[in-house]
């Protein structure tokens, strides 16, 4: 906007009017916006050149295996891997689907070797209409959750699990 000669004293009426118009008042609020959007930007730039990109934490392996209850295929389940701390492990944990006997962990998001609790919960995979709650696609548990303690190697591995036959929950 051309700048206008307008008199400086500050109680001028015309002056006051210029200063303080609707349209003036968005334009400075328009600049202040655009002004901290770019100091955001360029904090955030400043964070992630000095954070670098590299992978934080250790690095983890991948784990694969077949999981069997009773010598059959599991039809489904899941199946937790937590870093065992109490024989020293501080690691992440993980955890996988298993469908069809079989699981994965997510590429880049397994394990970092050492000693784990591994805990299995699986089902038939015959889906149910459990009242209240909708259509439970799981099914009905097989058997009471199973845990294992397991010392895995530090490199991407395969790992299976045999789950003996259990009673039935409530019949122990």
């Amino acid at each position: 906007m051309p700048r206008e000669n307008i008199t400086t004293d500050k109680h001028s009426s015309l002056a006051r009017f210029i200063r303080f118009t609707p349209q003036r008042r968005k334009d400075a609020k328009m600049r202040t916006g655009k002004c901290l959007s770019l100091l955001c930007v360029g904090g955030s730039l400043a964070v992630l050149l000095a954070t670098g990109c590299g992978q934080a934490g250790p690095g983890r392996y991948d784990l694969a295996g077949s999981v069997t209850h009773d010598g059959q295929p599991l039809p489904y389940g899941y199946i937790h891997f937590t870093p065992d701390s109490q024989r020293g492990n501080r690691g992440p944990g993980s955890g996988a689907p298993v469908r069809d006997g079989k699981y994965a962990t997510p590429p880049g998001k397994g394990i970092v070797g050492g000693p784990y609790v591994v805990r299995i919960a699986g089902s038939d995979g015959v889906a149910v209409e459990v009242p209240g709650e909708g259509l439970n696609e799981a099914g009905m548990p097989l058997f009471a959750d199973y845990t294992e303690r397991v010392q895995f190697p530090n490199e991407d591995s395969v790992h299976d699990f045999a789950i003996p036959k259990q009673p039935p929950r409530g019949r122990r």
